[in-house]
């Protein structure tokens, strides 16, 4: 997907950058991950078009791992892993994923 990325307008390669970096933190696209996407990417939603064409495109991998807990991030090319990054208790009320 990089070499894809570099054809993309700047705006669209801050987003998924963005996008990737919060998913070290954030295992999930909650209203944490949401409000983050907000506060670094404004008018993030318009570039989530763009990348669900443009991982449409791209193969799954497949898990290097067979745990059962693991599952891939509806939007994303890559795993997580529930656990890996922790919410705050305050921040997992409501917590809806999309």
């Amino acid at each position: 997907m990089a070499t894809d990325l570099l054809d993309q307008d700047q705006g669209f390669q801050d987003f998924v950058i963005v996008h990737e970096l919060l998913h070290l933190r954030y295992s999930n696209h909650g209203r944490m991950f949401k409000a983050l996407m907000s506060a670094h990417v404004p008018g993030w939603r318009r570039f989530e078009k763009i990348e669900e064409r443009l991982a449409s495109l791209i193969p799954r991998p497949v898990p290097l791992s067979t745990r059962a807990d693991q599952s891939i991030c509806s939007s994303c090319v890559h795993s997580v892993l529930p656990g890996d990054a922790e919410l705050p208790a305050a921040a997992l009320d409501n917590e809806e994923d999309y």
